[in-house]
């Protein structure tokens, strides 16, 4: 994935909205951008849409959070952003 890609790929189709986690080099870890950009999405949800399909791009769902991003935190810090899933 290349720097400027987006980190959640959304397609609304009618009535059912997919949403792909697009970290595939991490296989799909969970990042501060990507819970901004889920969190973003389930604000402000699409009307109409009654299903939501989500996936990860590369052959992974998720392998859970990305540890890479948490070494910079305090041990405190790792486990409120683990629990609340917030930065």
């Amino acid at each position: 994935m290349k720097k400027d890609e987006p980190v959640l790929l959304t397609c609304v189709e009618g009535p059912i909205a997919r949403l792909v986690i697009n970290r595939p080099g991490k296989r799909n870890a969970i990042n501060d951008a990507l819970l901004q950009a889920l969190g973003g999405f389930f604000n402000d949800i699409p009307d109409g849409v009654r299903a939501i399909v989500l996936s990860g791009a590369g052959g992974h769902f998720s392998s859970g959070l990305d540890l890479s991003e948490q070494v910079e935190r305090e041990p405190e810090q790792v486990m409120k952003h683990s629990a609340a899933g917030t930065g």
